[in-house]
């Protein structure tokens, strides 16, 4: 499709059921004026349900268990149902408020205009309330250990879990969480505190241990990274987070040990999502007696601070001494930020490339 578009898939889904809720608009309603305009305001209504369900982020979503998948495959779909792209892309925050006013606002609204749609306002309503309460009671909150890397705007968190939760954490790499801030933990010099009982951010879990989960974010101008990077100024900064989850639809993965060749890339920030999927591949590798040597990764980050976070994983020989990583840095960088990631310079690519170059020699890296 064109560029900005989205995928061709989501586009065929949408024009279909389209093309069906007009044949249901149109058929056997005669030369009758007034039957047809009724039969589009119903058949209009007579999506809520499915454009709820189809919204609905919770792990016990009723279309995730059934066809075994998570909510950010299933949220497209909601997407070409109902599209808002120029407000979302325009500011999110705006976006979600307005979409959840008025997602709560117009169910008491159709039902009381006609009878005839009260049906699938109900339906709606139990959908969102059953959301919800699956919703919390998947949060926990724990006393998190929250520090800014040197030398760079990321913040790292580890969160506590419960332990009946840990075989959910590890079940497959590369989940996410949505996090939220409590109250007590709203940094005190903030606007509005209300605001924060709206923000459910979502960030990818970079690694799981036995008792917690460690979370890498980039702090930029967000409410929640803001309020995040200001509780790293705080003498012992250990406030309660909230999590939801894990989520995510890398447990349905299938098995890329069968391939002869894995590549794996990442930039930046991306790292937390794949650097997880690498250890498990080189774990499954190992598990199989087969190579480690087919699974590669390139990572492409700005400075050499960007990567100290990952340099020394728990259990594992660490990253720049491990020949099938090579980091590519694509700016200049301090002495002490080219410290912090010391080993073999085969691993590490200290350079001023430019994204092209850094393009072309991962390609002819071996």
């Amino acid at each position: 499709m064109v560029a900005g578009w989205g995928e061709r898939k989501f586009w065929i889904a949408g024009l279909g059921w389209w093309a069906w809720l007009i044949t249901l608009c149109v058929v056997g309603t005669g030369d009758d004026y007034m039957h047809i305009t009724k039969r589009f305001g119903i058949v209009a209504v007579s999506q809520f349900p499915i454009h709820y369900m189809l919204s609905m982020k919770s792990a016990y979503s009723p279309l995730s268990l059934a066809l075994n998948t998570s909510h950010e495959e299933l949220n497209p779909y909601h997407r070409v149902l109902g599209p808002l792209e120029p407000i979302r892309r325009w500011s999110y925050r705006v976006f979600f408020t307005i979409h959840l006013i008025f997602g709560i606002i117009i169910l008491p609204m159709l039902f009381f205009h006609t009878s005839a749609l009260r049906i699938y306002i109900l339906e709606a309503f139990g959908l969102f309330i059953y959301d919800i309460i699956c919703r919390k009671l998947d949060t926990t909150t724990g006393f998190a250990s929250i520090t800014a890397i040197p030398n760079t705007n990321l913040v790292k968190l580890e969160i506590p879990i419960p332990a009946t939760k840990q075989k959910r954490f590890t079940a497959a790499p590369g989940q996410h969480i949505y996090l939220s801030i409590p109250p007590e933990s709203t940094p005190p010099n903030t606007s509005t505190l209300s605001i924060h009982n709206l923000l459910f951010n979502p960030f990818t879990i970079a690694s799981v241990s036995a008792t917690s989960i460690t979370l890498v974010l980039r702090s930029l101008s967000g409410p929640t990274s803001k309020a995040l990077k200001h509780l790293t100024t705080l003498p012992k900064a250990h406030p309660p987070i909230s999590v939801e989850g894990p989520l995510g639809s890398t447990k349905s993965f299938p098995d890329l040990t069968s391939y002869d060749r894995i590549l794996l890339i990442a930039g930046g920030i991306g790292a937390t999502y794949i650097l997880p999927l690498y250890e498990h591949l080189q774990d499954q590798m190992e598990t199989h007696a087969r190579s480690p040597d087919r699974v590669q990764l390139i990572w492409s980050i700005r400075s050499a601070a960007d990567a100290s976070w990952a340099l020394k994983p728990e259990g594992r020989v660490p990253l720049n001494d491990d020949e099938n990583v090579r980091i590519f840095i694509t700016q200049h960088s301090s002495a002490s930020e080219e410290s912090v990631i010391p080993g073999s310079p085969t691993a590490i690519e200290m350079s001023d490339l430019k994204k092209e170059e850094v393009v072309v020699n991962a390609r002819v890296t071996n």
